[in-house]
């Protein structure tokens, strides 16, 4: 009798160890758990700001006229206030929040847009864009050199 309730009881142990939930993962920097690794793949953005190094913001005057949409196969869809673009994109995550960002020359149409657009200035920053981040919501693209860091936040995808 002692024999088998020996037996029920470490049964017992190894059920009740084998049902037992397993931790969230554990983020080795801030030891709390650890976040689902988010993707640009499938996300659109608007530009909320560039900043300078010089700590020059340029903000655009409405927020809708420049957006990104990460397509989940590579492509990337333009909108540069009057004119539309199309490129590629690659990521190579670092981190749960970033990692480094190429983005692929971009065919773009070269409509005449009103003056103080920043159609060209961002249309040549592209290729210069090395990393990227999510933090608060938002997406930051860093331009290479020390070249100015774009805040993008979500917006609806491009039609």
């Amino acid at each position: 009798m002692k024999k088998t309730q020996l037996v029920l009881v470490a049964l017992t142990a190894l059920v009740a160890a084998g049902c037992t939930p397993k931790p969230a993962p554990v983020s080795a920097i801030t030891n709390a758990p650890a976040a689902r690794v988010p993707s640009l793949g499938g996300t659109s953005w608007q530009l909320v700001t560039i900043q300078m190094m010089d700590d020059t913001k340029v903000t655009p005057a409405a927020a809708d006229q420049y957006r990104f949409q990460f397509a989940a196969d590579g492509a990337l869809l333009l909108k540069l206030d009057c004119n539309r673009g199309r490129g590629t994109w690659d990521a190579k995550p670092a981190a749960a929040d970033s990692g480094s960002l190429t983005i692929g020359p971009a065919a773009l149409t070269r409509m005449m847009c009103p003056p103080g657009s920043l159609d060209g200035r961002i249309g040549r920053d592209l290729g210069n864009v090395r990393s990227y981040l999510f933090k608060d919501g938002h997406l930051y693209l860093s331009l290479m050199a020390d070249g100015g860091i774009y805040e993008l936040a979500p917006a609806a995808p491009l039609q």
